[in-house]
């Protein structure tokens, strides 16, 4: 059975649009007990609601950018870590996981 982040808690009841920031994706990542998740062996779904427009690579690294590096790549991330949203943020999300080897040192 899949565990689901669902990001609309991070949107103030919809109010906000576009999640950025690495302070905010790194506390983020701790509300979402990221760490706890990269170790479980089942999928994780995250939901991103169609009211978001925008997922900043900041923000994605600060949340998930370790994960991509402990998952040795953005391909077994994302087998992983299953995005669920808007094309265009999708796309957002995909081109921030690319960085992530290149920007993060490893554990």
């Amino acid at each position: 059975m899949a565990t689901t982040i669902n990001l609309d808690e991070l949107t103030d009841g919809g109010r906000v649009h576009n999640l950025s920031g690495r302070p905010l994706g790194e506390r983020s990542r701790e509300w979402a007990n990221i760490e706890g998740l990269d170790v479980t062996q089942g999928p994780v779904e995250v939901r991103i609601p169609d009211h978001v427009y925008s997922v900043s690579p900041s923000f994605f690294l600060g949340m998930f950018g370790k994960s991509v590096v402990r998952c040795n790549g953005a391909e077994p991330f994302f087998e992983k870590y299953r995005f669920d949203g808007p094309g265009h943020v999708l796309t957002q999300i995909h081109q921030a996981a690319g960085r992530a080897l290149l920007e993060l040192p490893a554990d």
